[in-house]
């Protein structure tokens, strides 16, 4: 966080199946870790494609080595 500076970390996979017994203390954790302007300008949220993320992640980079996109 301190050295990218992301507007957003997004966690994938089938840990975000854990809900806020994984987020609530992960958020915590940064927090306290992270400088607190970092901290303020990132959300660190769930993935939406959750069990699918991994083939639309395969799609995507073999569409882009077969087309070259």
């Amino acid at each position: 966080l301190n050295i990218f500076n992301p507007e957003v970390v997004v966690i994938c996979g089938g840990v975000t199946l854990a809900g806020d017994h994984l987020f609530v203390p992960l958020r915590r954790e940064v927090a306290r870790r992270a400088f607190k302007p970092a901290v303020n300008a990132c959300r660190i949220v769930p993935c939406e494609l959750t069990g699918t993320a991994g083939v639309y992640g395969a799609a995507k980079v073999f569409l882009d080595q077969a087309v070259g996109a």
